[in-house]
């Protein structure tokens, strides 16, 4: 039996599962097989698997008609021999020691779990770029002792990592049935039951984004629906373990989190934000008082901020004709807004901003002016938005005030 069996689900990705596939059979570590789900592709999908399987006896070829990713690798598990699980999306690919080094760790001490950081692939300009995993200690730990690991959106991804598959089986581990948002609930529960988990700071594997009609790139209907399903098993199961009460205010923050990614997702493909009061409904009723996470989380009240301005913005609470829209601060919390609004169809007359290095120059082909010149010049007429740090909005705010900018026109 080998060693290490990978899990590959694959629909319609023709253009990229050789890339995928060939970078699994390219690894230094050779003891492995690959198990690919094939989910009736419409595309040359299937043609290009058969072809390579030829080439190779170590790819197994499973054909089924399932097409949620969770469901085909939950068929990829049950029918792997290895010692240990990987995952590998189908238009992803890994570097060539990925298997080695993960193994490596994982042995070293008896690890459940070993991951590591990865490259982002921007398929719409070549660039590629490591990402970040700032809070992510490099060692062993168990999830109750470092629940800030999770501040990571891609911790919650099931394609970079190592597992024991007696983790996954034994404890019923399996994704759930959902088109979207499943490596969520694979991830709580079997970090939750690992012994140890082993990181290290090294980018290992690649994660394609902006492939037309990929599944993490599309707005899915249903996207909001499956995560608050996706929520409500996390919840579910932690109770049954009965460590919810410790992990509430971790869960609650992941949630709200990854909201704002939906919610960003949805506005940027559609110019548009449907779900909002459905979101605040739910978040509500499953984590009361969840708004006092915002005042004690920078990143997210920030986050939180723009997408309620953006909410009322897209869906005409704030009727922008003919009003300049005069954006202050000019760094990153402005220039996301920038993009946002520009999607939305909102045309962003200035920026502003009290930093002088920035003043009197163009941001994204968009003026820079002091605050006193943006007030002198928009103040009868203009909308200014605060999109600097939410520790700064008070003061900003006051500022604007003492300029003579009324309340009704600041957001």
């Amino acid at each position: 039996m080998p060693e290490i069996s990978v899990i590959m689900p694959a629909y319609n990705t023709g253009k990229y599962i050789k890339k995928a596939i060939c970078s699994v059979m390219d690894q230094t570590f050779s003891d492995f097989e690959l198990i690919i789900i094939e989910q009736n592709s419409t595309d040359d999908t299937l043609a290009v698997i058969k072809k390579l399987c030829e080439k190779d006896e170590r790819i197994k070829l499973i054909t089924s008609d399932i097409r949620n990713p969770g469901s085909a690798r939950n068929i990829g598990i049950m029918a792997a021999t290895g010692k240990y699980l990987a995952f590998v999306d189908s238009d992803d690919y890994i570097e060539i020691n990925m298997l080695e080094i993960l193994l490596n760790v994982i042995i070293k001490n008896d690890s459940d779990i070993a991951y590591c950081t990865f490259y982002i692939d921007n398929h719409k300009t070549g660039a590629k770029e490591m990402y970040c995993m700032p809070v992510v200690p490099e060692g062993a730990y168990r999830l109750l002792d470092r629940l800030d690991t999770f501040d990571n959106l891609h911790c919650h991804v099931a394609w970079n990592k190592l597992y024991k598959r007696v983790l996954i089986v034994d404890h019923g581990g399996f994704f759930p049935n959902f088109p979207i948002n499943e490596d969520l609930v694979f991830i709580f529960k079997n970090f939750l039951n690992a012994r140890s988990i082993e990181y290290i700071d090294t980018p290992l594997y690649h994660h394609l984004i902006y492939r037309p009609l990929s599944a993490t790139d599309v707005v899915n209907p249903d996207a909001i629906v499956c995560l608050m399903k996706a929520v409500d098993s996390v919840i579910e199961y932690y109770k049954t373990r009965g460590v919810y009460n410790a992990c509430k205010h971790k869960i609650a923050e992941v949630t709200i989190r990854l909201f704002l990614e939906t919610i960003k997702k949805e506005y940027v493909y559609n110019s548009t934000i449907k779900n909002m009061d459905a979101i605040l409904t739910y978040l509500d009723k499953t984590f009361p008082g969840w708004k006092d996470i915002l005042n004690t989380d920078m990143k997210i009240m920030a986050a939180y901020k723009n997408m309620d301005i953006l909410d009322k913005a897209l869906n005409k609470k704030i009727n922008f004709s003919g009003r300049d829209v005069i954006l202050f601060s000019a760094s990153t919390g402005g220039r996301a807004l920038l993009s946002a609004f520009k999607a939305g169809g909102i045309t962003v007359t200035a920026f502003c901003d009290n930093s002088s290095p920035l003043q009197n120059t163009r941001v994204d082909d968009v003026e820079v002016l002091s605050p006193e010149t943006a007030v002198k010049r928009y103040g009868k007429s203009g909308y200014f938005i605060i999109a600097a740090d939410v520790k700064y909005n008070a003061g900003i705010k006051n500022q604007l005030r003492g300029l003579g900018v009324d309340d009704e026109n600041i957001y």
